[in-house]
């Protein structure tokens, strides 16, 4: 008698502290919600875990509320996964709601993510999941699994890429390797194509449209360029008709500033047709900004793009790279 009040009382001192635990965690995890995180420039891996945390989250705050609610814990897990469930998507739409009204981006897939974490916590956690065959429940676990496999992919893509950029380096991109589009962005349509390159077998198609502006940019890349003399880039114009593009190159300074056009290196371009073997010397790239010297120790961003085209056009960019001859 005496030794199975012990092992009650143990159970419950554990009890105890694993839901003091939750609780902690979950108050730490709620600020996270509205402040903190990775800004613009941040690198994709950590912009992909933070967005792996509302899965940690949510299921850290579903095992609480399961664990802790007496009248939850009392259902059938039928009821229990039912009303999570839509705790969780309640919950989920309120938090993306304030966020709107905040420095933070809406995104309708942190629902998703949230959902997933939910399920986390009920295939694994919910006290009444042992009322359901087994058969049933490791089914339940296998797709619970699987969805925070698909999940951690976007993170895992990215972190396999930003290792690579620095085994290239200064090579900034050549687009041989499969997750190498993902370092660009821009306003024209991206796609890889294998039978126009300068290099290696394939390129970076840009479909330039005619919206204001209109082109690709180079986010990610290491950024230390100090020991180099030159940029070069190579980039195909398919028509026997020029095009005037312009190539901007901007520092941290510039991005944490008000990103004045004269804080920034800017060059006007005229691509003839077929390839055009561009070099742009770092000595003109540091001097651009008109009141201090563009940091070459912290490059963010490099941008190709063109001004109110008269009709689309498609342009093919190839191996970026940094060398100390012209």
């Amino acid at each position: 008698m005496l030794r199975l009040t012990r092992l009650k009382n143990e159970e419950f001192f554990k009890y105890l502290i694993n839901i003091n635990t939750l609780r902690i965690f979950t108050i730490v995890c709620t600020v996270f919600l509205f402040f903190g995180g990775p800004g613009y420039y941040s690198p994709r891996s950590f912009k992909y875990l933070w967005d792996i945390g509302h899965i940690v989250f949510f299921s850290a705050l579903s095992s609480l509320i399961l664990l802790d609610w007496s009248t939850l814990k009392k259902m059938s897990f039928l009821r229990q996964c039912v009303a999570i469930v839509l705790m969780t998507i309640i919950l989920g739409i309120l938090i993306e709601l304030i966020q709107a009204g905040t420095k933070r981006t809406v995104d309708i897939l942190d629902v998703i993510r949230n959902l997933i974490g939910t399920f986390v916590a009920i295939s694994f956690w919910a006290p009444a999941n042992k009322t359901v065959p087994k058969s049933y429940l490791r089914t339940l676990q296998v797709l619970t699994i699987f969805m925070v496999i698909v999940a951690f992919l976007p993170f895992a893509k990215a972190a396999a890429d930003e290792l690579l950029t620095r085994i290239q380096f200064p090579v900034l991109s050549d687009f041989e390797t499969p997750f190498e589009i993902d370092r660009w962005s821009g306003s024209g349509n991206l796609s890889i194509d294998d039978e126009v390159h300068f290099h290696g077998k394939s390129s970076l198609k840009v479909v330039l449209k005619t919206s204001n502006y209109s082109g690709v940019s180079l986010k990610y890349f290491p950024g230390n360029w100090l020991n180099y003399k030159h940029l070069h880039l190579n980039i195909f114009n398919p028509l026997d008709e020029p095009l005037k593009i312009k190539c901007r190159i901007h520092d941290r300074r510039h991005t944490e500033g008000n990103q004045a056009y004269n804080d920034r290196f800017n060059k006007s371009l005229v691509l003839l047709k077929g390839w055009n073997q561009i070099v742009i010397p770092l000595e003109q790239v540091e001097n651009a900004p008109k009141t201090r010297k563009l940091d070459l120790r912290r490059v963010q961003q490099l941008s190709v793009y063109v001004y109110r085209l008269p009709h689309p056009r498609v342009i093919y960019i190839d191996k970026i790279s940094l060398t100390n001859s012209p």
